[in-house]
């Protein structure tokens, strides 16, 4: 009897329990089904039509310079001078004297030579006399004149006499630009960006004395693709001489212009232009365009017509952007990408029945979909 009560009673214990929670859900009130609330995006939009756009070709190269002369004695001797304007930084104009070289021997020289020409030119004169002499001669003894053999009226002594004063005049020429040359001058206005002459060295035409760069102009080797050729015009004898605008990471806020004077006469394997631009008196500006720097280039370029101008980060995939209808509701938008410039994207778009300006979205979302409605946002509104 006690077990048989062991077994039912937990039995009954369950059931009642069972019936307890059925009797209770049959009570309760129905749930009531709840709709989800529909989320409309906001999307900030950019006004745009198409429009004619001329954004410039961007390039780079280093300056060069125009002219760029290591100096060299052309004689040899000891330095005794050289000028306190040549020196590493220091500018010089066209024909001042860097350095001189002891110039003694060379006046010596040049007397020397000078009296080798009287001594010459003696000769020369008696020599002629001679000539004379002999044609008289030749001519009282009843002979005809022309039938004297030359070496008897003495015609090769006069010439080699008159060759001893020609040479002895060319010594002269020789003795005096040697002379000269001990007064090492400025070619052309320059820079001075190396000097190595001291006073007391010697100098001779193996040794260089220093370096000179022209500040008249600058020249920047700029390199141009096929699609920069073809929005710049290059290469073109019309379209020679295109201003250039330079800047430099050493100074930021710093623009120099220039202008692209020709075209190199060579293609590289890549089929990459190259053009030159040049800028005037680049010492004189401030900052200075200085040799070796790197500058980065625009250029003026024909403009693209038609074109609508947004952020790179409204361009999908490279082909399509997502615009707001007057419904607001998306409309996608095929795109054709025709330039890019400073993180932006010009586009040719295929608007269709859309009417301009259209309201393109900046940032589209990646569960965009056609037909999905957002909430535009004005760009000032951001």
């Amino acid at each position: 009897m006690k077990l048989a009560l062991k077994i039912i009673v937990p039995f009954l214990i369950v059931l009642a329990a069972c019936f307890a929670y059925k009797m209770q859900k049959d009570s309760a009130p129905p749930l009531e089904g709840k709709v989800p609330p529909v989320i409309i995006p906001a999307t900030t939009y950019l006004p745009s039509t198409a429009a004619d756009y001329a954004p410039p070709v961007r390039t780079f190269g280093n300056v060069t310079s125009y002219f760029e002369t290591i100096l060299n004695a052309q004689v040899t001797g000891k330095i005794v001078e050289v000028s306190p304007d040549f020196r590493v930084g220091s500018t010089v104009r066209k024909g001042a004297v860097l350095v001189r070289i002891d110039a003694t021997d060379f006046n010596a020289a040049l007397t020397n030579q000078e009296a080798n020409l009287t001594t010459a030119e003696r000769a020369l004169a008696e020599e002629e006399v001679r000539a004379k002499q002999a044609q008289e001669d030749w001519t009282i003894s009843g002979r005809d004149l022309k039938s004297a053999p030359p070496y008897v009226l003495r015609e090769p002594q006069l010439n080699a006499a008159r060759g001893a004063v020609d040479s002895a005049k060319a010594a002269i020429e020789k003795a005096q630009a040697d002379l000269e040359r001990t007064a090492i001058t400025a070619p052309f206005d320059a820079l001075v960006t190396a000097r190595s002459a001291s006073l007391g060295n010697l100098a001779n035409p193996q040794t260089p004395l220093g370096t000179l760069v022209a500040t008249e102009r600058v020249e920047i080797f700029l390199p141009l693709t096929p699609g920069q050729i073809r929005r710049v015009g290059l290469p073109s004898k019309t379209r020679q001489d295109l201003p250039v605008t330079l800047t430099s990471a050493l100074y930021p806020e710093a623009r120099w212009t220039g202008r692209i004077t020709r075209t190199a006469p060579t293609i590289s394997r890549d089929q990459v232009v190259t053009v030159i631009a040049e800028v005037m008196n680049p010492f004189d500006q401030d900052p200075p365009l200085t040799i070796g720097s790197f500058v980065s280039a625009e250029i003026e370029a024909q403009s693209i017509s038609g074109t609508h101008k947004i952020p790179e980060a409204a361009l999908v995939n490279d082909s399509f952007v997502w615009t707001i209808g007057p419904d607001d509701k998306l409309v996608r938008v095929e795109a054709d990408r025709i330039h890019s410039d400073l993180g932006f994207a010009y586009v040719r778009l295929e608007e269709g029945k859309l009417t301009p300006p259209l309201r393109i979205a900046l940032r589209p979302l990646t569960n965009y979909d056609t037909g999905m409605m957002v909430k535009p946002i004005a760009p000032d509104a951001r």
